[in-house]
């Protein structure tokens, strides 16, 4: 199956297609959906100030990022199965876009004044099992291990 041409330009993709990106995209919206609850649970600890407390740029930009990966998986399958594209879909991607460079932007100076707050309230950071690991932070040192 080859795809088919309009007299207009528009490209028109075959059925199994279609069907096969959404559920590629379905199943990538899912994977980050499990990422962003488990950064969340990381926010929340910091936000109850609990006795470990996982918290790195990463984890900042994870969370707030994500609106701008959500917003580009969901548009193909709603592009595909859809006769004209809205309008919408460009507004939001436009503003998605712009929030998604200002979490990375505030993401570093988020995280250093959360360490620096954690460390002033008594909380003590362990060592990294990785350089790719986020801080880990404790009240106290025998919860490190």
């Amino acid at each position: 199956m080859s795809n088919k041409i309009k007299s207009n330009g528009i490209t028109l993709i075959p059925l199994w297609k279609k069907i096969l990106y959404s559920l590629i995209s379905l199943l990538c919206l899912f994977i980050m959906m499990f990422v962003v609850f488990l950064s969340w649970r990381d926010l929340i600890s910091l936000v109850y100030l609990e006795e470990k407390i996982y918290f790195s740029w990463r984890i900042f930009l994870i969370c707030f990022g994500f609106p701008i990966v959500f917003h580009m998986f969901s548009s193909v399958i709603l592009v595909f199965f859809i006769k004209k594209p809205k309008l919408y879909i460009s507004h939001l991607f436009k503003f998605f876009t712009v929030n998604f460079f200002v979490v990375l932007i505030l993401s570093i100076p988020v995280s250093l004044y959360v360490d620096y707050k954690l460390k002033s309230s008594g909380y003590l950071t362990c060592d990294k099992k990785s350089w790719i690991a986020p801080n880990e932070y404790v009240n106290n040192v025998n919860l490190c291990h």
